[in-house]
């Protein structure tokens, strides 16, 4: 198999490019930063096109005539020179698949009344030029008051993944708002993949006991009552209690937050970190994967964090990593 990677600029394709591409880098995150794009161009003289700011780029690494994906849109934000002696003239492109220029930075202060989950990603997205695709799952979730606050959209929309265990993804102008561990992508279609011994070069794996509790804690303001509701979601793993030191609006907001955050802390005691001995297309971000005869502790399922797949044309190499957690 021999390995390849592929870069367009707003939909063009660039032999000049290809020609002069060294290394590669794409790194797929579960939410929380965006997805990210880093090409090293040879660039003897200075004498490359400059991308323009904003443009498109789609990279596709993989093997010729065999397993391969494409990745992106990512938005150029930046690019650079670098020349050492010994190496020589280099251009550094980077691109994310958020586009920090748009309005999804702006700080704003919303308020919304009886409405959903799915309608206030809707219209708060809507607002700054984004779509917002929600999992049905989630998007029926009754809020009676929502306040944004004097947050960015993607402030807001990080916060509210947090308290409904979800993952947001920027793409193609869209905010996805989607189940965390469901592992499924942005088409809702179930991944799954399987590394063993053979495949993997390296790993590492945890299992902490450090962060272990009884349950989480969060709490509701009772306005007609004016007292303080407490709702609990048990792990029964510890004496101390987590909990959350933000008061919810409703008990129901409250006790969706504790189930959430027990969810994410029964993810983060397991945790591995793993090399594959060749590139491999197939590991995505919240893939479920599984590691069969690599370890008992390694049985069952597992949902892939991040994803790192790195080509060097120099080497004729391509490369992938990943971080999994338990899937819960």
């Amino acid at each position: 198999m021999i390995p390849f990677c592929t870069l367009t600029f707003d939909g063009a394709d660039s032999g000049l490019v290809t020609s002069h591409l060294i290394t590669a880098t794409v790194t797929l995150e579960s939410g929380g930063e965006p997805d990210k794009v880093e090409a090293k161009l040879a660039d003897p003289g200075a004498k490359l096109p400059r991308p323009r700011e904003g443009a498109k780029i789609l990279c596709t690494i993989g093997y010729k005539g065999g397993n391969q994906r494409t990745h992106g849109p990512f938005t150029v934000d930046q690019y650079g020179g670098s020349f050492e002696e010994d190496d020589g003239e280099y251009l550094t492109i980077t691109g994310t698949s958020v586009d920090f220029r748009s309005g999804a930075k702006n700080r704003s202060t919303q308020s919304h009344k009886d409405t959903t989950l799915g309608e206030i990603l809707q219209k708060e997205a809507g607002a700054e030029g984004l779509s917002a695709i929600v999992s049905p799952a989630l998007a029926s979730f009754p809020y009676p008051h929502f306040m944004r606050g004097e947050k960015s959209v993607m402030q807001m929309v990080q916060e509210l993944a947090e308290v409904h265990d979800a993952i947001e993804k920027y793409k193609d102008g869209a905010v996805y708002f989607l189940a965390r561990a469901a592992g499924l992508d942005l088409a809702g279609n179930l991944l799954s993949h399987s590394l063993g011994r053979d495949a993997l070069k390296a790993w590492n794996w945890t299992r902490n006991f450090r962060n272990t509790y009884a349950g989480v804690k969060a709490s509701a303001r009772d306005h007609d009552k004016g007292k303080r509701k407490v709702k609990k979601a048990p792990l029964s793993k510890g004496d101390a209690w987590y909990e959350i030191r933000k008061e919810f609006p409703t008990e129901a907001l409250a006790e969706t937050a504790a189930a959430s955050k027990a969810k994410q802390l029964t993810r983060a005691e397991r945790q591995i970190d793993f090399t594959c001995k060749c590139g491999d297309p197939d590991v995505l971000e919240q893939v479920v994967m599984s590691f069969p005869g690599v370890s008992p502790e390694l049985a069952g399922s597992w949902i892939v964090t991040q994803a790192v797949h790195e080509f060097d044309a120099d080497a004729e190499a391509y490369n992938t990593s990943g971080t999994a957690e338990m899937k819960g």
